[in-house]
């Protein structure tokens, strides 16, 4: 054998073989998941740190009375936890409901979705998670009644200073929500922009108006290659003169349905190398009328006729295998063999590529080329039998149920040793192409979206906090002769300073970590200035905006109110 012989051989597990297509999908989701919570326990933490400086009188009296720091802890953290677990309940009550949707928004073939259910390990999964996520965003308040002095607590009467209330702990806090918030929105960006360009991807044929069905004869009809191939000659015809059927072909390898029948060929003028096997081939076993059906564009040469079935063996190359066996020379008239056997099959033609493995690539990496062949008795397989599960195109216009009826009527007047299956049209083809990044991007714009509706929270909650109790000292300036945009200046550079500051972390960070979504990418770069830059001018804006109402209350606090209340 020759000593490349499996080379590229790769032993992986069952498990893996199962669902290793999925799990950089499921780590992508289950990350922004967890940034989610991460941004969720800050802005949590926020509003607890921000109850806890109101609080602050009431917990210097607890200390003054004998109360512990161990005591002050105690309470603040049983606080969280008990809020914490709440949320889990009302979690696991939502995601009970929701399961099922979530199966429908993912793909089908999804590995075991069918039997993903809540469990005692989900109950306990969550269980543990409240309690953490309680004592995560329990620490922040803590921290601050640890660090109270007795006489500034008892003398504040709850008011505090905008020095406090701004504090590290608290701008850190917002600078984390909207750094994650940035992070996932930059993320979904890439997913929407890659979707978006798979989508568009010319496929090589027109799927409109087309419908397909998997034929399957039984194995006793195709015991004998002469009379498989009389039935699939009469069916054929059969369909061509149905009503509403504008043209039917034959396939045995739908494209992009992941099916794939190869064949190892020898070529006209070129050499496999001693340490080389000959190079692998699609093999597509089709019909006459199949371009036509599916509009595929023949470049150079012509398509194939009926005359061919009986006539000498003829073949038809795409280009991308033109290009690469015979590139400046004339493919039409080389000649190619089945590896095995004497017949050379003659170029007759030239196709366009045609992305037949899925819409990122024509073939896969181990293929060299595709030839097209008629479907005859000598399109055989690498078992050296011809194809006998094949499918059928129709270019029609009626709908895919009608298709399925006039199908199993035509396929039982001629035999009744057919199975009609799988029918459904060329365009539901092209969606499942593209469901499983339709799915992951969908996923992912939505917790981006609740991301960045946190994030927004979480920098109105802390300037709503910050004017509500810096009131005194707002009134005192407005009594002294400041204006109002003076105060707009003081309230919105508080704000846009936390925005700037998380917004640039935000797009470091992505900088840093979307390198790993480039697996999931199509036509967009991990590091797409243009999406970068959008989501930095779109999380800026809104969070802007989030600053608005706190603004504007500071702007109309009224001096002589707050003067007379204090």
């Amino acid at each position: 054998m020759p000593t490349d012989w499996n080379q590229n051989i790769t032993v992986i597990s069952l498990q893996e073989a199962i669902v290793g297509g999925v799990k950089t999908r499921l780590l992508i989701l289950i990350a922004a998941a967890a940034l989610v919570l991460v941004i969720a326990c800050a802005n949590v933490a926020n509003l607890s740190l921000s109850r806890a400086i109101a609080r602050q009188q009431e917990i210097g009296i607890r200390t003054a009375i004998g109360a512990a720091p161990r005591r002050i802890a105690r309470q603040l953290l049983t606080e969280s936890v008990l809020l914490a677990s709440l949320g889990g309940v009302a979690g696991v009550v939502f995601a009970s409901q929701a399961l099922a949707t979530l199966k429908l928004v993912l793909p089908s073939d999804t590995p075991r979705l069918m039997e993903v259910h809540l469990n005692w390990r989900v109950l306990l999964f969550t269980s543990g998670l409240s309690i953490l996520t309680g004592c995560a965003f329990g620490i922040a308040p803590v921290l601050h009644a640890l660090r109270l002095r007795l006489r500034t607590a008892l003398d504040s009467g709850g008011r505090g200073n905008g020095r406090a209330v701004a504090g590290p702990l608290r701008a850190a806090l917002t600078i984390a929500q909207i750094s994650c918030a940035v992070l996932l929105v930059i993320a979904a960006g890439l997913l929407v922009r890659s979707l978006w360009t798979l989508s568009h991807v010319d496929p090589g044929f027109r799927p409109d108006q087309v419908v397909t069905a998997r034929i399957s004869p039984t194995e006793s009809l195709c015991r004998t290659p002469e009379r498989c191939l009389a039935f699939y000659h009469s069916f054929d015809v059969q369909v061509q003169a149905a009503a509403g059927v504008r043209g039917a072909a034959l396939v045995n390898t739908l494209p992009l349905t992941g099916a794939v029948a190869k064949r190892s060929m020898d070529i006209e003028g070129y050499t496999v190398p001693s340490s080389r096997t000959a190079p692998l081939f699609w093999l597509h076993v089709i019909t006459p009328d199949y371009f036509r059906v599916m509009d595929i564009r023949v470049e150079s040469g012509r398509s194939f006729a009926r005359e061919d079935l009986t006539g000498p063996p003829v073949a038809i190359v795409t280009s991308a295998t033109a290009r690469r066996f015979w590139d400046g020379q004339n493919p039409i008239g080389r000649q190619v063999r089945f590896v095995g056997e004497r017949q050379w099959h003659t170029v007759v033609g030239v196709v366009a590529d045609v992305r037949a493995y899925d819409l990122t690539k024509n073939t896969p990496d181990w293929i060299a080329g595709t030839v097209y062949v008629p479907h005859g008795p000598k399109a055989t397989m690498e078992d050296g039998r011809v194809p006998t599960d094949m499918t059928l195109t129709l270019r029609t216009t009626m709908e895919s149920g009608q298709v399925a009826a006039m199908l199993r009527r035509v396929a039982g007047g001629v035999s009744g040793e057919v199975v009609i299956g799988d029918v459904r049209s060329m365009r539901a083809v092209l969606a499942d192409a593209v469901a499983a990044p339709a799915a992951t991007t969908s996923l992912l714009v939505t917790m981006a979206g609740l991301a960045l509706v946190l994030g927004c929270i979480g920098v109105y909650g802390v300037l709503s906090f910050l004017v509500s109790r810096q009131t005194r000292d707002l009134g005192i300036r407005f009594a002294l002769g400041a204006q109002r945009r003076d105060v707009f200046w003081i309230v919105i550079k508080e704000g846009a300073t936390l925005c700037g500051a998380g917004i640039a972390i935000g797009v470091a960070g992505a900088f840093a970590i979307t390198r790993w979504l480039s697996s999931e990418l199509h036509g967009v770069s991990p590091t797409d200035p243009v999406t970068y830059l959008a989501v930095a001018v779109v999380m800026s804006l809104v969070t802007l905006m989030a600053c608005y109402v706190p603004t504007r209350r500071a702007m109309s606090v009224d001096p002589l109110i707050v003067l007379r209340d204090h």
